[in-house]
């Protein structure tokens, strides 16, 4: 694992020297990608940040997903959030693998999930057009079970009225 992750830093080390700067997207999402793979999440996030910086290429939707998903399995939900308000902030379409893929993240860290956070990840995406499905709502309900602030609870009970979920 760690071997691997070094021969895909230093070759993509070599090939932006190589290419002066002008790097094709899917190389990038594939050095995502290998990083997210090997559970090198910070990594990933710092060639994140430096695209962003200099503006090589433009990060796509799957490039977003792909963070979204390590940052979700890595337990990282503020890192989740940021890249999220980032995505939507940078004008990139948000769409059903990215709504998928924070619900599976939710649903495979629900015991480590505070209420808040849930709602904020859904509320997010909320905001950006997606419905509040029966799969969102269980993982709402699910975090208010284990939620010790009962103010909390009831402003998540009122969210789910408020976009038609019956409880």
């Amino acid at each position: 694992k760690e071997g691997n992750v070094d021969k895909v830093f230093e070759n993509f080390e070599k090939y932006k020297k190589n290419q002066k700067g002008k790097i094709d997207n899917s190389v990038y999402s594939r050095v995502l990608d290998a990083y997210i793979d090997a559970g090198y999440v910070n990594m990933a996030q710092d060639v994140m940040d430096e695209v962003r910086r200099n503006g090589s290429c433009a990060l796509n939707t799957a490039a977003y997903n792909a963070m979204l998903k390590g940052q979700m399995a890595a337990g990282d939900f503020a890192g989740t959030k940021t890249t999220l308000d980032q995505m939507i902030s940078d004008g990139i379409e948000c769409n059903e693998a990215t709504f998928s893929t924070i619900i599976a993240g939710v649903e495979e860290k629900r015991s480590s999930l505070r209420l808040r956070e849930v709602m904020d990840l859904f509320g997010s995406l909320r905001e950006k057009g997606f419905e509040i499905n029966d799969r969102a709502a269980i993982c709402i309900t699910t975090a208010c079970g284990v939620e010790e602030d009962m103010c909390e609870v009831q402003h998540a009970m009122e969210f789910l009225e408020t976009v038609g979920i019956d409880l």
